[in-house]
């Protein structure tokens, strides 16, 4: 009985194809080669994925903390645990930015968002439309 052998070549482009079948990361999304992800610059996204067909921005005051640590009483014998806290130390003001690509009808639009000019987010909507 002879035993079937198995190309190495056909298993490695099975597993890169089934690789391109996997979703990607809901914050990020592929333009042509290049995957954008939460971090990127615009000068990145408008490099690769071309101008967006409509902006929004806006500004929104954040707060900004810092950790320490303090003692909490957590039963009735007084005895404490100490625990990481988070101190407000100021608010300052963060430039957001919404921009929505639409890739043509057979593909899903994407909404970059930007904060101070880099991704912080990037959702999935509807499938685009016609130019």
């Amino acid at each position: 009985m002879r035993i079937p052998t198995i190309n190495s070549q056909a298993v490695l482009s099975l597993v890169a194809g089934a690789t391109m079948l996997l979703p990607v990361s809901a914050l990020a999304m592929r333009c042509g080669t290049v995957l954008i992800t939460k971090g990127d610059v615009q000068a990145k996204v408008v490099r690769y994925c071309g101008d967006p067909v409509q902006t929004h921005e806006r500004y929104a005051l954040k707060t900004g903390f810092y950790a320490g640590s303090g003692l909490v009483y957590n039963d009735a014998s007084g005895r404490s645990t100490k625990i990481k806290r988070y101190y407000p130390y100021g608010r300052y003001e963060v430039l957001i930015e919404e921009w929505i690509f639409n890739f043509g009808p057979n593909k899903l639009m994407r909404q970059v968002t930007f904060e101070n000019g880099i991704v912080v987010d990037v959702e999935t909507l509807d499938y685009g439309y016609h130019d």
